[in-house]
């Protein structure tokens, strides 16, 4: 029989082999971090590390996330409400959810809008609040969504590698459609005409302003004034500004494809069904499934208007009123 100091031995072995790899990894990090500083350095002095395109990246990304959570909080609260005792299947919750929550956005800046309060104190505020509002909706739902996935049946070796290949097809696609619409030179005309300056107005003006004698700019917009909260947020220069509205338009071509495996599920009759999302690319063009903004080549949307003019122009050199005639002779 082993004796207490045998057990002893083990344990103090055991102890001292643990503080050896604590001591190892510790060391392989410190390494890791010193390379890493000394390589950051060196780029450093030929393009400076605060100039980087990434960060500014990183804040569109920020706020688009923000706006889709704010959106699925406020509709995930409200949902309840909407439908009584019934109860949609995950993906059909998550696509109401954020119907809902856009539209509860859009009526919120409507609100906003007419007190003449389109200011980034208000931007910034509007996704915090509707956040915290439906906070407890939106993690019980995400709760939901981790159980389900979680007792799915994995299925054969066969389906499960057939998943995995149209899920990578599908993330390059989706990445593809992304990539076509990064820069501002994917604004569509009609995005350059109507939908983005009316945003850039109402952000120009604080509120929301009339637009007489033009038609396309005289009923009520919902994307314009999604965009308009782009507008209004903080860091962002006008093309960054652009690719903000561009960042929100993309991320409901995510929504779409949510959109696309519900429908799917319902007409099958089967809500356990994987991969459904993928039919967006059975059509030749994948940028069918673009929004109204973007994803097609055209002019870029004007420059704020000069001193003395009462709106924005559509296409960049095209004077829409004296003082834009005015300021063009100076």
């Amino acid at each position: 029989m082993a004796t207490g100091d045998d057990h002893m031995g083990g344990s103090g072995a055991a102890v001292g082999a643990g503080l050896t790899d604590t001591r190892r990894s510790l060391g392989v990090a410190a390494i890791a971090v010193a390379g890493l500083v000394g390589f950051a350095l060196v780029v450093h002095r030929h393009y400076p590390i605060q100039d980087w395109f990434a960060w500014r990246w990183l804040l569109l990304v920020g706020y688009t996330a923000a706006f889709q959570a704010a959106c699925v909080a406020v509709g995930s609260r409200a949902l309840p409400r909407v439908l009584g005792e019934r109860k949609l299947p995950l993906l059909e919750t998550w696509l109401a959810a954020m119907g809902l929550g856009v539209v509860a956005f859009v009526l919120a800046m409507y609100i906003v809008g007419a007190l003449g309060l389109f200011v980034t104190p208000v931007a910034l505020a509007l996704p915090t609040i509707a956040v915290a509002t439906g906070r407890r909706s939106l993690a019980a739902l995400l709760r939901r969504t981790t159980a389900e996935l979680s007792s799915r049946a994995q299925g054969s070796t066969l389906s499960r590698v057939g998943l995995a290949v149209g899920t990578a097809g599908g993330v390059l696609g989706v990445a593809l459609i992304y990539g076509i619409g990064f820069s501002p030179d994917a604004i569509s005309f009609d995005a350059q005409w109507y939908h983005l300056p009316v945003a850039q107005d109402y952000a120009r003006h604080g509120r929301i302003v009339p637009f007489p004698g033009d038609y396309n700019r005289s009923f009520p917009h919902l994307a314009s004034l999604v965009y308009t909260w782009g507008y209004l947020l903080p860091g962002l220069s006008m093309p960054l500004k652009w690719m903000m509205a561009l960042h929100l338009e993309f991320a409901m071509v995510v929504w779409k494809l949510v959109g696309i495996a519900a429908l799917a599920q319902w007409m099958l009759g089967d809500h356990d069904r994987r991969g459904l999302w993928l039919g967006l690319f059975l059509f030749p063009a994948p940028s069918a499934a673009a929004p109204s903004t973007s994803w097609r080549s055209g002019p870029r949307p004007c420059s704020p208007a000069p001193r003395g003019c009462s709106r924005t122009t559509s296409i960049p050199g095209t004077p829409r009123c004296s003082g834009c005639s005015r300021a063009g002779r100076r």
